[in-house]
């Protein structure tokens, strides 16, 4: 994982497929505080909250395993910020939490990845359980701005709410959001 500069924003860029949720924590800490964490000192943390109940045989997270990991993630934010974080994942109460998010009080959104794109065609994944964890920035005007540990800056319509698209370097992908950490 490393920093990088991206549409003006500071997006702390994940490594593997399943490091977005210590990349968005790093990410979050210095929005909230103003602290940078080495890499290895947040997958620390993970690997402390999960146990090896989540951990292959060669070393690495694996939360298609885990039921739970946005307890994960809510649990390593709690540890290291001043705020008391919570999850909420019931979309009639989403909207609520994502108008109140601004630079200093960002929150941490949950993506259930449903289809990916690579070349012209789009491919249903919904049955895999792929999800993925962004930070949720803030408001600016009709659209939410989002920094995602793919690299990406990504800007959503308010007006679409659940829905999110976003394009990588190697293809698209297109999910729901369920869920969001906020420490409102």
């Amino acid at each position: 994982m490393a920093w990088m500069n991206e549409g003006g924003e500071n997006i702390y860029k994940q490594d593997r497929e399943n490091s977005c949720g210590p990349a968005c924590v790093v990410m979050i800490l210095r929005l909230m505080e103003s602290r940078i964490f080495d890499a290895s000192y947040v997958r620390g943390a993970f690997g402390e909250e999960e146990g090896s109940a989540n951990i292959t045989k060669e070393g690495v997270r694996d939360f298609k395993h885990t039921p739970s990991a946005n307890d994960i993630v809510n649990s390593v934010l709690n540890r290291y910020t001043k705020g008391s974080w919570r999850s909420v994942f019931h979309t009639a109460y989403l909207k609520k939490y994502m108008d109140y998010c601004t630079d200093s009080q960002p929150a941490v959104l949950y993506i259930s990845w449903t289809h990916e794109q690579n070349g012209a065609n789009w491919n249903d994944i919904s049955d895999r359980g792929y999800g993925h964890w962004v930070v949720l920035k803030e408001t600016v005007g009709p659209d939410y701005r989002i920094l995602d540990p793919g690299g990406v800056v990504n800007t959503v319509p308010i007006s679409t709410l659940t829905d999110y698209l976003v394009h990588y370097d190697n293809g698209s992908m297109f999910g729901n959001i369920e869920g969001i950490l906020t420490t409102r």
